[in-house]
């Protein structure tokens, strides 16, 4: 299980590498524990890597609920994933179809 004062010690000191390969060691050891992932996020956060984080995130959210996950991704602004994924974002297929999905109520 990881140590989370031991993660922040590392973050304190600007040894992000080191703080994320600890918690990718947790993720293998434990891959259905969903604060192993925030940890991680956290530390992408503060490395400045916030599309990893988020990411990060969204993958502990698979594994199981977790309401401080929740609360790192409201803080982070993060939006909904777009209609089409395999296009982007400002791809005028999932403009549309986010639209649309919104004046319905499903977004």
């Amino acid at each position: 299980m990881i140590e989370q004062k031991e993660v922040e010690e590392l973050v304190g000191r600007g040894e992000f590498d080191q703080a994320i390969e600890l918690c990718r060691e947790a993720i293998d050891e434990e891959p259905g524990k969903s604060v192993n992932y925030l940890y991680l996020g956290r530390v992408y956060v503060a490395a400045g890597r916030k599309k990893e984080a988020i990411r990060i995130f969204r993958d502990g959210l698979l594994f199981e609920p977790n309401a401080r996950i929740d609360d790192e991704l409201a803080r982070l602004g993060w939006r909904d994933l777009p209609p089409f994924q395999s296009l982007g974002r400002e791809h005028i297929l999932n403009r549309m179809v986010g639209r649309i999905m919104r004046l319905l109520g499903l977004k």
